[in-house]
């Protein structure tokens, strides 16, 4: 009952810490967060806000940068220090459990931007409830290149949550939460939601396609006798007419290897097979800000797969909207997910989202959302209500 309340709280999320803009990012560039995400606000990318990231975080605006006036790119260092602190506050409840309150539920601290011509950071520090401490949950170290029209990009990176494609992902739909939730959306409900990750990507963008690949393991912090799994990710990012549409695919493949920390004699092995497509489009209806998120993912069944251990592949479909009645300050959501867990018997794990949130200023935000679980679980209502500040 406990795993399938923290299921089905992590699925109500409308807006999560670790996916929000970062004010950090905001005064490095003298901008207001909205000159990077989409109109139906965080956390969508708008195309400047992808070419920001394919930067690696490195451009600046109105910020200083101090300089080596003999040599400007050897010495290029940011005035300020560029620090970020999120936080929310939650309740939920589901239909077997009384009410919950988190104070807070999630809190991050963020060091982002600028290191050096062509090398930046987003690192983040997380609070563990539990443990009462903060410890590093999040880092990206992109060394970039730019050559004619193209960024070429290699990151040294790790997160607790958002496997390997993290460090250069620049869709919402599935990999990257998009505003309905994260084990809503179809790749985080075949992947379990949270990935842990480390390894090194490359990538190459340009303002019409981007691709990657990563070496990862699905560790954070030290590792021996490795074995590295793979991960490849390809999209494309035309616009039609006033329209942003971006249409991606993804695949895992290859088995990771590391020694037990906790036992010499024991190598723990994991297969990662398994891939993703994804769509999202954000324009206008009768000037109504609206978007769409759409993803299919797909899990191959083996005994030791860091994924689906059923007898069947786990896979799952979801398709969701949110529509800006007021652009930047209300917004509603609601999507559907088709899923199936892989198992023999009850495996269906289909379920609908209903969503809101309300921007009181552009980094505070007010939530709701109520989830329906169709099958396999006595927690078929689920709500969840929560204030987030980022600063």
């Amino acid at each position: 009952m406990k795993k399938l309340t923290i299921l089905a709280f992590m699925s109500l999320s409308v807006f999560v810490v670790n996916a929000v803009a970062l004010p950090a990012f905001a005064r490095q560039l003298g901008v207001s967060c909205s000159a990077c995400h989409s109109q139906n606000g965080y956390p969508a990318l708008n195309r400047f806000g992808r070419e920001f990231k394919a930067s690696g975080y490195t451009m600046v605006g109105s910020q200083k940068v101090i300089t080596d006036d003999k040599n400007s790119k050897f010495m290029s260092l940011t005035e300020t220090l560029n620090m970020s602190l999120m936080a929310n506050m939650s309740y939920s409840k589901s239909s077997s459990t009384s009410a919950t309150i988190n104070v807070p539920n999630e809190a991050s601290v963020f060091i982002g931007g600028r290191i050096a011509e062509g090398v930046g950071t987003f690192t983040e520090m997380g609070y563990d409830a539990e443990a009462a401490s903060f410890s590093l949950v999040n880092m990206r170290l992109p060394f970039i290149y730019n050559i004619s029209d193209y960024t070429v990009g290699v990151v040294p990176y790790l997160t607790d949550a958002d496997g390997p494609s993290a460090s250069t992902n620049m869709l919402n739909a599935g990999s990257v939460v998009s505003s309905l939730g994260d084990l809503f959306a179809a790749q985080e409900y075949v992947q379990n939601g949270e990935v842990l990750a480390e390894g090194v990507s490359l990538y190459i963008y340009s303002d019409l396609w981007n691709a990657a690949y990563s070496a990862w393991i699905p560790v954070n912090g030290s590792a021996s006798n490795v074995e590295f799994a793979n991960f490849a990710s390809v999209a494309v990012t035309p616009r039609v007419g006033s329209w942003d549409v971006d249409v991606g695919a993804e695949i895992w493949w290859g088995t990771s290897q590391v020694q037990d920390p906790n036992n010499s004699s024991l190598v723990i092995r994991r297969k990662t097979d398994s891939y993703a497509l994804k769509f999202q489009a954000r324009g206008s209806i009768s000037d109504v800000p609206v978007s769409f998120f759409g993803d299919y993912a797909n899990a191959s069944s083996a005994v030791n797969s860091l994924y689906s251990v059923n007898t069947n592949d786990k896979y799952a479909a979801s398709l969701s909207s949110e529509v800006a009645v007021l652009p930047r300050v209300v917004m509603v959501s609601a999507g559907y997910r088709l899923a199936d867990n892989g198992a023999t018997t009850n495996s269906s794990d289909n379920g609908f989202l209903l969503g809101a949130r309300y921007f009181y200023r552009e980094n505070v935000q007010f939530r709701i959302g109520y989830m329906y679980l169709l099958d396999n679980t006595t927690d078929k209502h689920n709500i969840i209500a929560s204030l987030d500040l980022a600063l």
